[in-house]
């Protein structure tokens, strides 16, 4: 009850908008220059004119159009309720039946209200329009000036910039409090209060009395208004007016305390002074985050829950200063995910919150989408955090499953080729958050991506010899039937038959090879980009061809990834160990070949903690020679095991955590039918590297930063000797599975 909808056509950046339903929290998010201000810039405009005020009108969204309107919509059943009462009325409530109702009250029926076609029995609504014409002239779709000023009256617009907050002078809080009581302060003569004080004060002497006539003999006043005459009266009752926070004065506070806590005192004052009344206000804050630590931010919902509750009527039987009186509707515009963090948090009920995203693309207009922020999974509201709450606020989001994902795209080289990447958030998320949070659930205008290793699509069956598909993130079966009854020779027929196709290889019986690691015949590589085709057009997902591993080791990248692994050895390993380290170069060198082994000697000299002090030269040139002499004896091992090309790509992605072409990995049951050639060549291999090497080969050891950067240097030598290539190009070549992503992410936010 109170405002109820907003309709704008051709003003500022609004063409045809339209909100038609407030709750009694309203929390607006978006861009900057997306609308949100000028939302408040009109209904501040349109309450002035409501009151006579001068304003200086908003331009025109169009010029080609030769007006522009604003639209408010009221629920006024609680009114309706009040003044067609069998209680006994005010002057001003009959004023309101007078007004607004034709006809008489006869057993719960009203008659439809003056200048309104839409009333309803269930629901009483009021729309008042206010229409601009290009001249700058107005005119209301209501003639009655008296339903204006009861609508203003009883359902007043107080708005706050919290740019613009006295924070030293909190007197427009008396404006608030005088706005939201009704008080029969006609009853009250003069004479009567004078006598009263007078009576009180100077009985005897009749000094208090005296001096107000003489006052009233001098001067002329004009009268009070109502609102200064329920303030005075307020004020007297109180026994002061100047606000304090913990007994000190305004000005011993910091700015950000004083807004915190005139923004708590607000809200707190328009909830409960409107708890018995019938009037509704609506309160607009911008931006309350401006000034505030994060957590004052959370303090003030927090305190905004506490006092909303504390009067909210929850159970049929009377409850003692509960009320089942509507809340008045606040509007909250924010840059802040946590302000919209506690919001989704602690207003649970449906009327209790709505989160509002407002957009603006170039040269148009502003569209407004209401999101799902009430989470039927009771599992993702309980963590639902400051990370999920920033999501609404951005401009492209990359959801992917691991650590390794983060480190790759938040690579700031890679951001420097693909500048658009700065802008992404990419979000590390699981089935329960995913399907929350994904901007299809939540009903937001923000373009995002989804990125799966393909074993959450693909499973071998080696019982059966079969590819088999699962539906832990995407079931196909189910995605073919949005596409059954397609129009022969449609996008979505096509769509639909591709589909069809995929399906047609679940449980396909497939030969897996004699290494049990790929498949025989099957092109499982241009299989999985006929799914990517599909799954990017319906739903916004991509599946590497087996891991993000995968994507960094593989036929494309295998030369530069031995490449790096050398420089690694080379130039990354750290002589260290306790002790006078030139000292222990010098004593293991000369036993090298004869007492000790490569390896021995090796680990001997590469070793934690780092050395920090100066080398001698001839311990420099050992260390080296030692390096060489292991990276020789290390890749002679390796051929020792005469494995080919494929094999080694295979080995080298799987000692690094990634998994086969038939989504084996080290850590999952299929890898027990890995051939032993290949499953000891993996076991050497990260045994060897876990001895020696510099970074730890886990999922989060630093090799993935190590090896990307490593090859940026690499290309960009590549590209500066040809200049035939650029560097982005060079990249895009090579690392091809993530150069899909990137591209998709650059044209989706350009």
């Amino acid at each position: 009850m109170g405002l109820k909808s907003i309709k704008i056509n051709n003003l500022l950046s609004f063409d045809n908008f339209v909100i038609n339903d407030f709750k009694d929290i309203n929390c607006i998010i978006g861009k900057n220059n997306s609308g949100k201000s000028n939302l408040l810039k009109l209904i501040d405009y349109f309450y002035k004119k409501m009151d006579g005020e001068q304003a200086i009108p908003p331009k025109l969204n169009s010029e080609y159009t030769p007006t522009g309107s604003i639209s408010l919509g009221f629920d006024i059943t609680r009114l309706k309720k009040v003044v067609t009462s069998n209680r006994k009325k005010s002057k001003y409530q009959r004023h309101i039946y007078n007004t607004l109702f034709t006809g008489e009250f006869n057993n719960g029926f009203v008659f439809p209200f003056a200048g309104t076609n839409n009333f309803t029995d269930k629901q009483p609504y009021i729309e008042v329009t206010l229409t601009i014409r290009k001249d700058d002239s107005i005119f209301w779709s209501i003639k009655n000036h008296e339903i204006l000023k009861i609508i203003s009256r009883v359902y007043p617009f107080f708005s706050i910039d919290t740019r613009k907050i006295e924070l030293y002078d909190w007197r427009k809080l008396w404006s608030l409090i005088s706005k939201v009581k009704f008080l029969n302060t006609k009853s009250l003569k003069k004479e009567d209060v004078v006598d009263f004080l007078n009576d009180k004060i100077s009985a005897k002497s009749g000094s208090y009395k005296d001096y107000i006539e003489k006052i009233d003999d001098i001067t002329e006043r004009s009268d009070y208004s109502y609102q200064e005459r329920v303030l005075n009266y307020v004020k007297v009752g109180l026994g002061g007016q100047n606000f304090n926070i913990d007994g000190m004065d305004l000005e011993f506070h910091s700015d950000g305390t004083n807004s915190h806590k005139y923004l708590e005192l607000f809200l707190s004052l328009i909830i409960a002074l409107t708890r018995r009344e019938f009037v509704t206000p609506s309160v607009y804050i911008d931006e309350p985050e401006i000034g505030l630590h994060p957590k004052r931010n959370e303090e003030l919902i927090y305190r905004l829950h506490e006092i909303y509750f504390l009067y909210k009527k929850n159970e049929e039987e009377k409850q003692k200063n509960k009320y089942a009186t509507p809340y008045p509707k606040i509007i909250l515009s924010t840059h802040s995910p946590n302000i919209v963090k506690q919001l989704v948090r602690l207003f649970e009920g449906e009327e209790e919150h709505q989160l509002l995203h407002f957009s603006k693309e170039k040269k148009a207009s502003t569209k407004v989408t209401t999101l799902n922020t009430h989470f039927p999974d009771k599992r993702f509201a309980n963590i639902f955090s400051d990370n999920e709450a920033r999501l609404f606020f951005s401009n492209y989001i990359l959801f992917v499953e691991g650590e390794t994902e983060l480190e790759i795209f938040g690579n700031q080289k890679l951001m420097g080729l693909f500048p658009q990447l700065r802008l992404v958030d990419t979000y590390k998320t699981n089935k329960v958050m995913l399907n929350s949070i994904n901007p299809r659930s939540a009903n937001v205008a923000i373009p995002y991506l989804v990125i799966y290793d393909a074993d959450k699509l693909l499973k071998y069956d080696f019982s059966n010899s079969a590819l088999t598909f699962r539906n832990d993130t995407i079931d196909l079966y189910e995605l073919a039937k949005s596409y059954k009854f397609s129009i022969y020779g449609s996008k979505n027929y096509k769509q639909g038959k591709s589909i069809k196709y995929l399906i047609n290889h679940d449980k396909n019986k497939k030969t897996p090879n004699e290494d049990k690691t790929d498949y025989k015949i099957f092109k499982y590589n241009k299989f999985i980009e006929k799914i990517n085709i599909t799954t990017l057009k319906t739903l916004n997902t991509y599946f590497f061809s087996t891991t993000i591993e995968g994507a960094l080791i593989n036929k494309k990248t295998i030369k530069l990834f031995y490449k790096w692994l050398v420089n690694e050895y080379l130039y990354t390993t750290c002589v260290g160990g306790n002790g006078d380290v030139n000292k222990t170069i010098a004593t293991l060198y000369p036993k090298l070949g004869s007492h000790m082994k490569i390896k021995q000697v090796f680990k001997g000299i590469f070793k934690f903690p780092p050395f920090r002090g100066k080398l001698t030269t001839s311990s420099i040139s050992k260390a080296r020679k030692v390096r060489v002499s292991y990276i020789k004896d290390l890749i002679a091992q390796i051929k020792t095991l005469q494995l080919s090309e494929d094999e080694l790509i295979t080995i080298f992605r799987l000692v690094f955590n990634g998994k086969t072409n038939l989504l084996e990995g080290r850590d999952n049951e299929n890898y027990q039918y890995v051939s032993d050639k290949i499953s000891n060549a993996v076991t050497l291999i990260a045994n060897e590297l876990n001895s020696t090497y510099p970074h730890k080969i886990a999922k989060t050891g630093g090799w993935v930063t190590s090896f990307i950067n490593f090859s940026f240097k690499h290309l960009m030598k590549i590209t500066k000797n040809n200049n035939q290539t650029n560097l982005q190009t060079e990249f895009e070549n090579t690392f091809m599975e993530l150069s899909v992503i990137l591209k998709k992410v650059s044209a989706s936010i350009e």
